[in-house]
């Protein structure tokens, strides 16, 4: 396991704890670490949707995992996402919408 990958299991950890299973199903369990910069750490996410309601609405949440999860300083200042190739986002998007009907 690569350290982005250790990172952001510890992230996850956290966030999970943070939010209801809803969410976290909706907007994170689809999200998974690309790499690992001095500061930041990459994201994958499968579509803008996801990219645009973690940046806005989740930018505190992620921020403080990022911090708790870094132990001391170790961990990025910033988290950065990118969306997949299209097909992915399309599949995912529609599993958003699912879940949006299933616990809205």
């Amino acid at each position: 396991m690569t350290n982005a990958q250790q990172l952001w299991e510890r992230c996850a950890a956290t966030i999970r704890s943070q939010v209801s299973e809803a969410t976290w199903r909706t907007w994170f369990a689809s999200v998974s670490s690309l790499d690992l910069r001095p500061d930041e750490l990459r994201l994958s996410v499968p579509n803008l949707l996801v990219k645009e309601r973690l940046e806005s609405r989740f930018a505190t949440v992620l921020r403080e995992a990022l911090g708790a999860a870094g132990g001391g300083g170790e961990a990025p200042a910033a988290a950065r996402m990118q969306k997949l190739g299209p097909v992915a986002g399309v599949l995912s998007l529609l599993a958003v919408l699912l879940a949006v009907y299933a616990f809205g």
